[in-house]
């Protein structure tokens, strides 16, 4: 993409706001507990990916509209914070993730707020998000659109319609992924697609033709979560759910393989399961990569679905992976 395109990629929104602590940060803490690792790995690269510890997150208790249902993770930058996104009526919650020694050992509760939609209402159904410079979008469950988010976050309108996606049930645009440094976007569906292994993705310009591919899978579990690595290679996060066990994995595109002509040939990093017996794993859906003290991390949480069949049920749960070079 030329200067022109990524101009165009980010126009209409200032620059995205970072996360700051409200007045009343002082008064609400992110209570954790170290969570169950006796998770089974199925398979894992050790050259690339080190665990680094899971966290129970415990939402303050006055902030009950942000009580759950995080099904989206961005990083707002180096030491400035995390927002996580629910789907549920648009909330959202900052944080910072405390680490020893390379490992998660904590959360501190930044800001909080709500993304509203063109009605006024809370914007239902957010799945995934991505910033780009001093754009953000958002791609909901259900629909073909992908939102503008104002810089504060508050605000969003369809900004762009994807041709030829009719999601059904419990399916939509649900990792947003971007091939550095200028583009394009790489929108990715969670279900729709030709077979197991492929999944329906665009590759998408604006004031330019809009291009539907079937995007190859490193894992069969649904891709539920993208991020950029430093040096612009993605990582999608997936996720599968069937009979009491859950399966989640991670798998890698080399940025150089990310091209509009050729078919990215991607690797599996890990793949993980365990029972609802045990419930080490969650219902993970968001990703994002930071850097600290010059060593690189994967951070993941969990949607808890706040209320589904029964209070308690699920959790949100952080976890932690560091990548090694």
């Amino acid at each position: 993409m030329n200067r022109t395109g990524l101009r165009n990629l980010m126009l209409l929104v200032g620059l995205a706001m970072p996360a700051t602590a409200s007045p009343a940060a002082d008064a609400l803490q992110l209570r954790t507990e170290p969570w169950r690792s006796d998770f089974e790995v199925l398979s894992q690269n050790r050259d690339r990916l080190r665990y680094a510890g899971t966290l129970r997150l415990f939402t303050p208790a006055p902030l009950e509209s942000q009580r759950g249902g995080w099904s989206s993770l961005v990083n707002f930058g180096p030491n400035v914070g995390f927002q996580a996104t629910s789907d549920r009526n648009g909330h959202w919650l900052t944080f910072d993730v405390a680490l020893n020694e390379g490992n998660l050992v904590g959360a501190q509760y930044l800001d909080h707020g709500q993304i509203k939609g063109p009605d006024g209402q809370g914007l239902d159904d957010i799945e995934s998000m991505i910033i780009i410079g001093e754009l953000i979008l958002a791609g909901l469950d259900g629909s073909a659109d992908l939102y503008q988010l104002d810089r504060h976050r508050t605000r969003a309108y369809p900004r762009f319609t994807l041709p030829d996606f009719a999601p059904g049930r419990n399916d939509g645009i649900e990792a947003l992924a971007f091939r550095s440094p200028h583009g394009p976007l790489l929108p990715i569906a969670e279900k729709s697609g030709s077979d197991p292994h492929h999944r329906q993705a665009w590759w998408l310009i604006p004031d330019q033709a809009t291009t539907a591919f079937e995007l190859p899978l490193a894992l069969t579990a649904s891709p539920v979560g993208a991020t950029h690595l430093a040096n612009g290679d993605v990582v999608l996060l997936h996720r599968h759910y069937e009979r009491g066990v859950t399966t989640i994995g991670l798998s890698h595109y080399p940025a150089d393989e990310l091209s509009t002509s050729d078919l990215p040939q991607p690797q599996s990093l890990i793949e993980m399961r365990s029972s609802v017996l045990t419930q080490a794993l969650d219902n993970f859906e968001g990703i994002a990569a930071f850097q600290r003290d010059g060593r690189q991390y994967l951070l993941l949480i969990s949607d808890d679905n706040v209320d589904w069949q029964r209070p308690g049920a699920q959790n949100t749960l952080l976890m932690l992976f560091e990548w090694l070079h």
